[in-house]
């Protein structure tokens, strides 16, 4: 099978989406990604990707465990003893992501250094979902 191309900005809003009213959807002969609710539906021009099964795929979001494994895995590369301990702190219990961008916020280079490692997880996440289920993307 050949590889759909999808933009990896819209399949970092789909996995990474807290809405719980809107449902992602990619669509496997275009690589476009469709955010969906039944709410939408009301002029009947939008595309309803629920009532094509073979066309379209739900993307599943990432649960609120699986952003703190990515956190996690994070914080256990830093190499820097005294950040890895703050970090570690900031994740337990209630307010853990806020604290631990809070910890991130203090410092611009390490900020971004997580959002890459975020985003590389994030679509290595998207892609195991998809192949999971027969489908090879290349992420453009």
């Amino acid at each position: 099978m050949a590889s759909i191309r999808v933009d990896s900005e819209q399949m970092l809003q789909a996995v990474n989406s807290s809405l719980e009213e809107v449902e992602w959807y990619l669509d496997l002969r275009t690589g476009e990604l469709i955010p969906y609710s039944d709410e939408w539906l009301d002029d009947g021009e939008d595309v309803d990707p629920t009532a094509d099964a073979v066309r379209y795929q739900p993307i599943e979001p990432l649960s609120a465990h699986e952003e703190w494994r990515i956190r996690s895995a994070f914080v256990e590369m830093l190499e820097d003893e005294k950040l890895r301990q703050r970090l570690q702190e900031a994740l337990a219990g209630q307010g853990a992501f806020r604290r631990f961008d809070h910890v991130l916020a203090e410092d611009a280079g390490l900020e971004q250094r997580w959002r890459d490692f975020e985003q590389e997880q994030l679509l290595s996440e998207a892609r195991a979902q998809l192949e999971a289920d027969g489908i090879e993307v290349e992420f453009v």
